[in-house]
């Protein structure tokens, strides 16, 4: 699909290159042409792609040393490597072509409804991120490997779809399972699928997420989530990231996806309130949490240095404290949400205030001072004011926190395991009893217990 002004500039050159020689233009080209050269030999010499783009530029360069010369790639020039590397070596007029994405659309419209198209390299294909209101167009699928690749990628998203298959010369309709059996390639290739049904689908995008969101928050969709506010949907924000730690602690992926699924479309109808109210949307929040990842790790995406996680850490806390305007190590714990449980509050303060270097040596310390709560809990256990025995417990949990972080243990999971393990206990109990539990003795019941124990719960 050439232009009359590329077709005119190849005809008065000196020589024209043509990427390769397996293009549909080739043949015309090479009658009209006074010299004619092809990139097909480095591609076999190559042993990358960058010693590819390399060797085609210095041949290219050595003929333009003395005479004038065209040179076409394949596709779009901005995506070219062999034009990158021409661009390192010296300077050249860019003759447009047809638009490759423009003409592979004329050619699948045919046979499919492409409206709105993603264009991607098949090279690239993993970082594709899949707009299911939007054709697909896969270019440079140039063998059977990349092919495979391009197959094994769309078909959890198109399975059992057909594709249409573009190369200049037969192109064609074809079942996407098909796609690497193919007897021939050519550098050309280029693949196009229709968007992607609405329903229906096994597998879906977070794309798909947001609009099913939007359609369930729109005129006429679902009583219920239309009602919804950000504070109604604080408990379930909660309910859910617990459902998560769960799934987290029974080692279970499946239901960790599941949960995590969850918790997602929390923060997605979180957004699309947002968006309604003219807040914030779904885009604000991708692009504040980018952000502030990417200020956070300097050791990665700036020149900053580090030796290992424990400094991590420490240049986190001093970069959160400088976006908040923190003075202080008190404002960093006030800092600290009050909504989070107790137990993972106190164990969060303390470490910020470790970090100023308020801490114990060891958790022998720490142990000692819980000790010394204890006694002090004891003493007003024997009294009546329940405004001083709350105090005391309190003082109490608060110094077993951070005996517990001292010794490496985090206290919401340490409790939570321990209350798994009494549940599975007593479960036991009730099954191993014989009768109603209000029947049995203390003594009995313990001795079931031990049973649990040694029965490994």
């Amino acid at each position: 699909m050439l232009t009359v002004g590329a077709v005119r500039a190849a005809a008065e050159a000196d020589a024209v290159v043509l990427q390769t020689d397996k293009a549909a233009c080739a043949d015309p080209i090479r009658r009209e042409a006074k010299e004619f050269y092809t990139l097909d030999r480095f591609f076999e010499e190559a042993q990358d792609f960058e010693e590819l783009y390399e060797k085609g530029a210095e041949f290219v360069c050595a003929l333009a040393a003395h005479k004038t010369v065209v040179f076409a790639v394949m596709g779009s020039l901005t995506s070219s490597g062999f034009a990158a590397a021409l661009r390192r070596k010296t300077a050249f007029e860019v003759i447009p072509g047809a638009s490759f994405e423009s003409v592979a659309q004329c050619i699948a419209g045919k046979t499919m409804d492409i409206g709105a198209f993603q264009s991607i390299a098949a090279g690239d294909i993993r970082r594709l991120d899949i707009d299911s209101r939007a054709a697909v167009m896969v270019t440079a699928i140039d063998g059977p490997l990349v092919a495979s690749e391009v197959r094994l990628f769309l078909e959890t998203y198109y399975e059992g779809a057909d594709a249409v298959l573009i190369n200049g010369q037969d192109d064609r309709l074809l079942p996407l399972e098909e796609l690497d059996s193919l007897p021939e390639w050519g550098t050309g290739c280029t693949l196009v699928l229709p968007p992607l049904a609405g329903t229906g689908r096994t597998r879906y995008t977070f794309g798909d997420l947001v609009s099913i969101m939007e359609r369930l928050r729109s005129p006429g969709g679902c009583p219920w989530d239309l009602k919804q506010t950000h504070e109604s949907l604080r408990q379930y924000v909660l309910e859910e990231a617990y459902e998560v730690a769960a799934a987290v602690d029974e080692k279970d992926p499946d239901a960790l996806a599941d949960e995590l699924g969850d918790l997602l479309l929390q923060v997605v109808f979180h957004a699309q309130i947002g968006r309604q109210r003219g807040e914030f949307d779904i885009a604000d929040v991708t692009s504040n949490i980018c952000a502030k990842m990417i200020l956070r790790h300097p050791h990665i995406f700036g020149s900053v240095s580090v030796t290992g996680a424990e400094e991590v850490v420490a240049n986190w806390e001093a970069i959160k404290r400088t976006e908040k305007g923190h003075s202080s190590t008190a404002q960093t714990m006030e800092d600290v949400p009050s909504g989070m449980s107790a137990l993972m509050r106190a164990y969060k303060i303390q470490k910020k205030a470790a970090q100023a270097g308020f801490d114990w040596e060891d958790a022998s310390g720490a142990l000692l001072k819980a000790k010394e709560e204890e006694n002090e809990l004891k003493d007003e256990l024997s009294g009546k004011d329940m405004d001083k025995i709350e105090a005391e417990a309190g003082d109490l949990l608060f110094a077993w926190v951070n005996v517990l972080r001292k010794a490496g243990v985090n206290p919401e999971v340490a409790l939570a395991r321990a209350t798994r393990k009494f549940t599975g206990r007593f479960a036991y109990i009730e099954q191993n009893a014989g009768a109603d539990l209000q029947d049995l003795t203390l003594a009995q019941m313990d001795e079931l217990w031990e049973s649990a124990k040694k029965a490994g719960l």
